[in-house]
């Protein structure tokens, strides 16, 4: 079975930003959801389906590449995503016109995503929820988990069989290296389309927001939460 994994890294600025950090958190480390109040019903959704954990401190730090963006960083997202996948694959016409037919399905877990959310300093837990740094970087979690994207790559991934042309006339080591090829750069060249896609609307989030600095504009909140999404052509 095949593995693939993506991640991905966006800075943020906080608007207001907590002089100082609760009694009860320390320099560096894990904020437990336990030790925060109840999130709002979406939010506890959205951590949920985007398997949100949160972090603070320079020993925290995500360790990849950060963005240059002039300024220090009071926030990251980091998403990953993954998949795993088999094919099945059957000989055709072996005497005329010989191909191989072959047939992908993505593992249980279809697209898998997670995120580990950064933050400077640590918010203050009785108002973490409405924190403005916090709340800008869970709309990049809501992007990136965003459900019809995993459908999107499941449908395309699935919907229709790979045709491989082959000269042997039975199915040998030779043709199933040839056909493992096929099928991984297939479900690579659509993971790639969906990266794609995550990217921009990070990309096109931070620059509306100027990287949380600003509201997020109401066309845009709109549009986030009613477009489908498409992969990108040519990606």
């Amino acid at each position: 079975m095949s593995h693939q994994q993506h991640r991905w890294i966006c800075a943020a600025f906080a608007i207001l930003v907590s002089a100082a950090a609760s009694p009860a958190i320390a320099q560096s480390g894990t904020i437990p959801l336990s030790e925060l109040p109840p999130p709002p019903a979406l939010i506890a959704d959205l951590i949920d389906r985007g398997n949100v954990r949160f972090v603070y401190g320079w020993d925290t730090r995500p360790d990849a590449k950060l963005p240059d963006v002039g300024r220090p960083l009071d926030g990251l997202t980091v998403y990953e995503l993954s998949y795993q996948f088999e094919h099945h694959t059957s000989m055709r016409n072996r005497r005329s016109n010989p191909h191989a037919v072959t047939r992908i399905r993505l593992g249980e877990s279809g697209l898998r995503c997670k995120h580990t959310v950064w933050f400077r300093e640590a918010p203050q837990i009785e108002t973490f929820w409405s924190n403005q740094l916090v709340l800008h970087e869970l709309d990049h979690v809501l992007i990136s988990s965003d459900p019809r994207l995993a459908s999107l790559f499941l449908t395309q991934v699935q919907d229709q069989p790979l045709i491989t042309p082959i000269e042997a006339s039975s199915y040998s080591s030779a043709v199933a290296a040839e056909v493992n090829r096929v099928a991984k750069e297939h479900v690579a060249t659509i993971y790639r389309s969906i990266l794609s896609l995550v990217d921009i609307r990070y990309r096109e989030l931070d620059r509306v927001t100027n990287h949380g600095a600003r509201p997020i504009p109401a066309e845009l909140q709109l549009r986030l939460s009613n477009s489908h999404p498409t992969a990108p052509q040519g990606q």
